[in-house]
Formats: structure tokens, C-alpha cells, sequence
């Protein structure tokens, strides 16, 4: 004798080959409380009084069967259609929200995270870009990297502070000019500090939710490829050709038109793997560490298992062939 099993928000329900119920777990009238046990395997004791069937837990007959009688049986459980109307609005309300909880993982958080770090970037070069021009006005002798310039205008101020200032043909700063430029310069440093802080989340972030794909390359960079590929399971699906191209999805698309070259690299390229090889090995060495990342974001995401120590020793094996 067969038989098959069926779930709806009113319960579990198994029928014979005839349509009829000959077991059924009902439950509770809490929308929530019936959405904890919606999502739970089937008890023991109801697959007990099934001794002697051959049950299947997931069929299209069963599930046609419920919902031909599912208004029936709702009408049994509730006693009329505005209860199991107003039951059936919340439980659905409930399920939708707990979906939403489920598709925003911590990835999703790093990808943000990893945008916001390109934002800071973008902004402190276009800060200091303008600081430079900006307090050039003043002293447009001074030569300092943009770290050590930042610094000066900072704790110094006009020209005249400078140690080694003797004279300039820059124009001159009232008080009101020397404080708003030591300001702007304090606000890029505080920049500098608040995108050390970010660095330092995204690093620990993605070595915590990715570690095996993390340790092949730098964490920062394993981020910036985890916000091309969208997701943490997109990036476990991707093949290695297509992880060898992420960031260079231009280039490719005006290949497929015929208007470039072939693109070999995507974000890839920053790995110290690649840009350190010979410029003639390059290539196979981003195929390498392309295939070791693909194998890398699957244990990731299926297995979640911790198998950094023989990735990296697999690949700088490989890549030790390569180079000799």
C-alpha cells in the first residue's frame, strides 16, 4: 500500500491512493507557532502510524489531493471562512519575513562593507587632490607625499611653521584661512583613521565567512571579488574562467563585439601570485589560482569546512611547477 505526505499552514496531512487522510498532525492556530513547526522535519509518531505504507514525503498527488480539500479542512479547524482568511493573511506575512531574514546573510554585509571601503578611497585621493592644490595656493614649494602633507597642514599650519621655510611666492594666510585649511586637513585625517577601521572589519569579516578563499588571496581583495560575484553562493557557482575574469567584464564584453583583445585577468590580476610571476607565465598563473579559488568558494559554501592549510600548500606546489 502506498501512501503520501503533504504540508500546508494548517498542518501535515497523508493520504492513501484513494484521496482519503489516514494520518494528519494539525497545527497550532498561532500563525508564528505554526510557521516553527511548518519548517521542521515530520515526528516520529505520526510516520509510526504509517507501519506497513510506503510513504512518499514529497509528491505532486498528495499535493493536489490538499488542495482540492483545503478549504474543507480549513473550515474544520477554524469554523468559518473570515477565521481561516485572517489566519492564512498572517501566516503568510510571517513566511515572507522570514525568507527576507534568510536571503541577507553576512556576505551581503561584506559586500557593503567592501563598497564602502572603494568610497573612502575615492574620497580621501579626491580630499587630498584638493588639499594639495588648495594649500599650493599657500606654499606651492612644499613637496611632500600626500601622508606627510596631511600631517604638516595639519599640525603646522601656514607656511611660516614649517621648520625649514625660508620664503615662498604663494600668497598669504589671514587666521581665518590657516584654521578652515588645518580643519580640512584633520577631516582627511580622520578618514584615513575611520578606513583603518573598515579595513580591519572587512578583513576579520571575510576571513570568518570565507576562510578557505580568503587565505589563497589578500582578504580586502577576496572581498572586492565577493561584491562582483553578489553573493557568497553566486561566487561558489562560478567556474574558474569566469572567477579569472571578475573585474574585467568591460574588456570582455568589447571582445564578444570584436572592438579588443581577449581579456586575462580580472581583479585576479592584484594576487601577488600573479603580478610577482613572469610576464609570459602570468596567465597560467591566474588559471592556477582561479581553479584553487573556485574550489575554495565551494567548501566555503557547502561544506564550510576549514581547509586553508592544503589549498595554499596545493597551490604554491603548482606554482612552484609552474616557475622552475
Amino acid at each position: 500500500m502506498k501512501a503520501a505526505m503533504a504540508k500546508c499552514p494548517f498542518g501535515i496531512f497523508i493520504f492513501d491512493e484513494q484521496g482519503n487522510i489516514l494520518a494528519s498532525r494539525l497545527y497550532p492556530k498561532d500563525p508564528q507557532k505554526a510557521l516553527e513547526l511548518f519548517g521542521e522535519k515530520t515526528p516520529k509518531e505520526l510516520l509510526d502510524q504509517l507501519k506497513g505504507y510506503e510513504l512518499k514525503t514529497k509528491s505532486s498527488e498528495a499535493d493536489s489531493m490538499l488542495r482540492v480539500r483545503i478549504r474543507e479542512i480549513g473550515l474544520e479547524i477554524f469554523g468559518s471562512h473570515e477565521n481561516m482568511n485572517e489566519f492564512l493573511s498572517e501566516f503568510g506575512m510571517a513566511f515572507t519575513r522570514s525568507r527576507m531574514k534568510k536571503a541577507v546573510g553576512r556576505d551581503n554585509l561584506i559586500i557593503q562593507a567592501s563598497n564602502a571601503l572603494d568610497d573612502i578611497n575615492k574620497s580621501i585621493n579626491l580630499f587630498v587632490t584638493r588639499l594639495r592644490e588648495w594649500y599650493g595656493l599657500h606654499y606651492p614649494e612644499l613637496k611632500l607625499s600626500d601622508n606627510e602633507l596631511i600631517k604638516s597642514v595639519c599640525e603646522l599650519g601656514a607656511r611660516e611653521n614649517f621648520p625649514k621655510f625660508r620664503s615662498s611666492t604663494g600668497t598669504g594666510l589671514v587666521p581665518e584661512d590657516e584654521e578652515i585649511l588645518m580643519k580640512y586637513a584633520a577631516l582627511i585625517e580622520r578618514m584615513h583613521e575611520d578606513k583603518k577601521g573598515l579595513e580591519k572589519y572587512v578583513k576579520e569579516s571575510v576571513r570568518e565567512t570565507m576562510p578557505n578563499f580568503s587565505s589563497l588571496i589578500d582578504p580586502l581583495l577576496a572581498a572586492r571579488m565577493l561584491a562582483m560575484a553578489g553573493s557568497t553562493e553566486r561566487l561558489a557557482r562560478m567556474t574558474a574562467s569566469t572567477i579569472q575574469l571578475l573585474g574585467a567584464e568591460k574588456a570582455l564584453f568589447r571582445h564578444l563585439k570584436q572592438k579588443g583583445k581577449p581579456p586575462k585577468f580580472g581583479l585576479i590580476f592584484y594576487s601577488p601570485y600573479v603580478q610577482n610571476a613572469p610576464e609570459g607565465k602570468r596567465g597560467k598563473m591566474a588559471r592556477f589560482l582561479a581553479s584553487k579559488l573556485m574550489l575554495a568558494a565551494r567548501i566555503d559554501y557547502y561544506s564550510k569546512r576549514d581547509e586553508s592549510s592544503r589549498l595554499k600548500k596545493e597551490l604554491e606546489e603548482e606554482i612552484g611547477r609552474v616557475l622552475a
